[in-house]
C-alpha cells in the first residue's frame, strides 16, 4: 500500500505544474520586466543627467510581444555586445535576433543592418559587431528555437523539407 501512495505522490508532484499550466512558474521575463518598468536598472538612464542624442534606444521584443524599451548611455568605443551586456539582454534571452537601425544622414529613413547572435559562444559575432553610435536604435527579439530545431534543420533543410 505504501508504494501505491508513494507513486500517487510523485504522479501528483510532476502533473500539478503541468495542469496549473504557465502561471503557476516563474516567467524568465519577470526580473528584465521590473528593469523596465519598475525600477532602474544599471543601464538605464537618468532622462535630466544624459541628453536623448548621446543615447542608444533598445527595444527588447519577447514571442508575445514588446518586452520593453530602454535608453542606453553610448561610450566611445561601444559595440552592439557592450549594449547587450548594458540592457540585461543576455541574461534574459538565450538566443536572439538583433537588428539595428542606423538614421541615414540627409533623409528620414534608418538603415538596416542585422549583427548575428552565437548562442554557442554567448557573444555576437565578430564580422557583425558593429560599433554603436549615439540615436542608433536595437531591436532584440528572443529567438524560440531550440537544440532540436537546430538539428531538425541541420537534416532536412537542404531537402527543403
Amino acid at each position: 500500500m505504501k508504494s501505491h501512495s508513494r507513486h500517487g505522490f510523485l504522479f501528483v508532484a510532476c502533473i500539478l505544474p503541468l495542469v496549473g499550466g504557465c502561471a503557476a512558474l516563474e516567467s524568465p521575463g519577470g526580473p528584465l520586466l521590473s528593469n523596465l518598468t519598475g525600477g532602474k536598472s544599471e543601464a538605464a538612464v537618468d532622462e535630466e543627467a544624459v541628453p536623448a542624442s548621446q543615447t542608444v534606444v533598445v527595444e527588447l521584443y519577447r514571442e508575445n510581444g514588446l518586452a520593453g524599451r530602454v535608453r542606453v548611455p553610448v561610450k566611445p568605443g561601444m559595440v552592439v555586445q557592450d549594449v547587450l551586456e548594458g540592457c540585461g539582454a543576455m541574461d534574459q534571452f538565450s538566443r536572439m535576433t538583433i537588428k539595428l537601425k542606423r538614421r541615414v544622414d540627409g533623409s528620414q529613413g534608418y538603415l538596416p543592418i542585422t549583427a548575428v547572435y552565437d548562442h554557442g559562444r554567448n557573444a555576437v559575432r565578430p564580422e557583425s559587431n558593429y560599433a554603436i553610435r549615439p540615436g542608433d536604435f536595437l531591436v532584440i527579439t528572443e529567438d524560440t528555437a531550440t537544440s532540436t530545431d537546430d538539428m531538425v534543420q541541420q537534416m532536412f533543410g537542404p531537402l527543403g523539407l
